[in-house]
């Protein structure tokens, strides 16, 4: 169930990678495939690492894909296991309770077996969520170790802590950036679970160097990212920190009902949610802050008497820091929450197996009945995402007011070849969804109509989208519709093109960012090769660089000037392309193995520049 989906939403751009350089036999190819991702600041190369296994199912079958995501996820519910196991064996907090080791198993089928997680494990790309939280947990376990070992070889026991510490926050970090987190994660099991007056002071100072310092450095880091938002990307992601953390705090309640009160069902991964501009507009929030705060306050005052309910609460919160606070990522996904709720079960399942104690033939089959029923709502969702036509129809129904739900189910009918279908859905999405200017992007694409009136109906979108807020479906949309035109042959709506794409650079909220000022300069001289303006096209191809130096960029730019013929502005536009490779952001391209494959593109544009006659002084 679930294996016969299609590859969704962000799996398409980060694994595109796996088949750009041709199969991947040599370490500089390696390196080569490694560099070109552009997740997260660190480029999450564990996770990439990870998809070479199922390389060769790219991008044809996501099957083998999942069935990768669905053993590691398993492997985490058998750790998750194994650490709360450990915790209730050897924490002195916790002697008095029973039954450790099924409070544990209950606890961790519950969460493995979660019908939330199904976003997770089977969204291919998430794999990356699954593999920082095995590093977290394992680098947790290693901990309880070690500690256990300090008490009786003080020296091998620092070791194997130390170890767990940095190694499990190293290949968690590279394998999410979540994966920072986990000195704080062992700071709050540490705190509540094994702290005592008794430690000495050595062990202390080493809590302070390696758990505190780390942990204060991250929370210090996103109070400065908060404090220190450019304007830039306020007008990107279209609000403000403040109005980011007080639609958090809606956000975080929603995620503990749909954790707690489990439903086959959800909005799935395109939820729109509206953002909150402040506590007076929004009372909800105010509620949501209320109930957060009194969790945090209940979980502290309770922390020696309930320290199973006090690790849950502050594990959830600790763990969704990064994800829900200021950094400006998107506002709501469901896969935030895949470690955040690795310790939410387990207060749960105490409470279960105390009832087996007090009612051993009726409360026994309590644990059983909820393991038995998250399965089968599990095994229900698995099924919903075995079809993804029908999914993502059902995501566009349930979320009306996201204009990224409703062109996701439409661009999946076009795939298929229906055509008619999806114009329907995008036309019922008018006036519907919160920004509908993607929307009529793809409807003017979509529409056969004689050229003076696509050319009238792109006019007339000029004036919208130069106050359109900011997304990538607007831009991926106007992209799309520029690659229709050009290939049209008509003069009449490249012009209207490059007027909507003037327009586009108008909007703070798409200029103020580099790389999609890069975009628009790329596809306007795409538009002016076809007038045949070779000058003013490779103007803008060099502006295009400038805002984003990109070697693949410049190469494909090349190859478009060679298409139509132009050799030596070609072979010049190569060379211009050249130079900026020291100046990549990221450091992303290999400047020996570039400047061999340039010299080689060069080679083969002269052989057609001299069979066509042509002398370039280049």
């Amino acid at each position: 169930m679930g294996l016969p989906g299609d590859f969704l939403f962000d799996d398409l751009p980060n694994l595109k990678a796996l088949d750009s350089f041709g199969e991947i036999n040599s370490l500089e190819q390696l390196k080569l495939y490694l560099s070109y991702s552009s997740a997260g600041p660190t480029g999450r190369p564990i996770s990439l690492l990870s998809f070479l296994v199922n390389a060769d199912s790219w991008p044809d079958d996501a099957g083998p894909f999942k069935i990768t995501n669905i053993l590691l996820h398993l492997l985490n519910g058998i750790i998750l296991f194994w650490f709360i196991s450990l915790i209730f064996k050897n924490s002195s907090h916790l002697k008095e309770i029973k039954h450790g080791i099924w409070i544990a198993l209950f606890a961790s089928i519950w969460w493995a077996a979660h019908p939330l997680h199904v976003s997770t494990v089977l969204y291919i790309i998430q794999r990356m969520a699954i593999l920082s939280a095995l590093f977290s947990l394992l680098g947790m376990v290693g901990y309880i170790y070690g500690r256990i070992r300090y008490l009786t070889s003080p020296k091998s026991g620092y070791l194997v802590m130390a170890m767990s510490i940095s190694l499990g926050t190293l290949f968690a970090t590279l394998s999410k950036e979540n994966g920072a987190l986990l000195p704080l994660f062992i700071l709050i099991i540490e705190s509540l679970l094994f702290s005592n007056k008794a430690d000495s002071t050595t062990f202390k100072r080493f809590k302070i160097l390696s758990l505190w310092t780390p942990s204060i450095v991250i929370v210090l880091y996103l109070i400065w990212a908060g404090l220190n938002q450019p304007d830039s990307i306020v007008e990107f992601r279209g609000f403000t920190v403040y109005e980011r953390l007080l639609t958090e705090s809606q956000v975080l309640i929603e995620y503990l009902k749909i954790l707690l009160i489990p439903q086959p069902y959800t909005g799935g991964l395109y939820q729109y949610y509206p953002i909150s501009k402040s506590i007076s507009e929004n009372p909800i929030v105010l509620v949501s802050i209320f109930i957060i705060l009194s969790l945090l306050s209940i979980a502290w005052v309770y922390r020696a008497r309930q320290p199973l309910i006090s690790v849950s609460v502050f594990f959830f919160f600790a763990a969704h820091l990064i994800e829900s606070t200021t950094v400006p990522l998107e506002l709501y996904y469901e896969h935030r929450n895949y470690l955040p709720s690795a310790f939410l079960f387990v207060p749960f399942s105490f409470l279960a197996i105390k009832l087996i104690d007090h009612k051993p033939k009726s409360g026994t089959f309590i644990p059983i009945l909820i393991s038995v029923v998250l399965v089968v709502m599990t095994a229900i969702r698995c099924q919903s995402w075995s079809n993804s036509t029908e999914l993502q129809l059902n995501w566009a129904r349930e979320n009306p007011l996201s204009h990224r739900a409703q062109l996701a189910a439409a661009e999946n009918l076009i795939n298929k070849n229906e055509v008619a279908t999806a114009k329907k859905v995008l036309t019922a999405a008018l006036g519907t969804v919160a920004d509908d200017t993607p929307i009529r992007l793809h409807l003017i694409r979509l529409t056969k109509e004689t050229p003076e009136l696509k050319a009238n109906r792109i006019s007339s979108l000029a004036s919208l989208i130069k106050a359109a807020p900011y997304s990538n479906e607007t831009l991926a949309a106007t992209v799309l519709l520029s690659q229709q035109i050009v290939s049209s042959d008509s003069k009449l709506n490249i012009l209207a093109m490059l007027d909507l794409w003037d327009a586009v650079a108008s909007n703070p909220r798409f200029s103020s960012v580099p790389q999609n000022m890069s975009k628009i300069h790329h596809n306007k001289a795409h538009l002016l090769l076809a007038l045949d303006k070779t000058v003013d096209a490779v103007d803008q191809f060099q502006q295009s660089l400038e805002e984003n130096p990109s070697v693949n960029m410049g190469i494909v730019q090349s190859t478009l000037l060679a298409d139509k013929g132009h050799y030596c502005e070609s072979i010049k536009h190569l060379i211009f392309t050249q130079r900026v490779i020291p100046f990549d952001p990221k450091g992303r391209y290999n400047k020996k193995y570039y400047d061999k494959e340039i010299s080689r593109l060069i080679r083969l544009i002269q052989i057609d520049a001299d069979t066509s006659g042509m002398q370039c002084d280049n």
